[in-house]
């Protein structure tokens, strides 16, 4: 079985390669908000830059404003990080401002899971995607996630991105295809019957995935 997911261009080949092996089907494009979207689930990785807690707040806050399934994982451990945050800030001891992040985070609905190596992160990750979309009931007060039936939003937020694809084109786009991965393969001329697109629309679609 085959699931398809988009990876941000920055992120690490060693771990896009571990989830092919499992057997996802990477899209890899810039991504404004995660490093990683399924479905309708969205991860942000995190490692050594975690001590920036300004931009760690921030992403999570993006994060839980376009995923209403969102997860920060961090590839360290908390002891690591706080010795590694008291030699760049050595003005100041970091072990409470660090500790104050994690808390402000969980009570925010995205508490960090800290990782040790990119074999854990991708594990991880993975049976979070699986557990997230199975369809499960966990038990009172934990609702598990219900499978998108044909792409989230925010895939219909990146196909709107491109130059001169409105949202309602991107929609037609979702429709007429189902996944990223059959937009990615669908030839010109298939994109170009789908009312709305025509030659140079199409064109700029195969562009952009190209």
């Amino acid at each position: 079985m085959t699931w398809e997911m988009i990876a941000d261009t920055r992120e690490d080949i060693k771990i896009i390669e571990q989830l092919e092996k499992i057997g996802y089907s990477v899209t890899i494009k810039p991504l404004e908000i995660s490093d990683y979207c399924y479905q309708n689930v969205g991860v942000e990785r995190k490692s050594n830059d975690f001590i920036n807690l300004s931009d760690v707040q921030m992403k999570a806050r993006e994060l839980s404003s376009a995923f209403p399934y969102h997860f920060l994982i961090v590839e360290n451990n908390l002891d690591a990080l706080i010795k590694i945050a008291n030699n760049s800030y050595r003005q100041k001891d970091m072990t409470q401002p660090m500790l104050g992040l994690v808390a402000s985070l969980a009570v925010g609905g995205t508490p960090p899971i800290f990782t040790s190596n990119k074999y854990f992160f991708t594990t991880i990750m993975h049976k979070i995607f699986q557990k997230a979309t199975d369809g499960k009931d966990r038990g009172e007060g934990i609702q598990a996630l219900r499978p998108v039936a044909k792409s989230s939003d925010y895939y219909v937020r990146i196909l709107s991105g491109m130059p001169g694809i409105s949202a309602v084109l991107a929609e037609r786009l979702i429709e007429q295809f189902s996944t990223i991965g059959a937009i990615c393969k669908a030839t010109a001329k298939e994109i170009e019957e789908i009312e709305g697109f025509g030659e140079n629309r199409a064109e700029t679609v195969k562009t952009y995935f190209h």
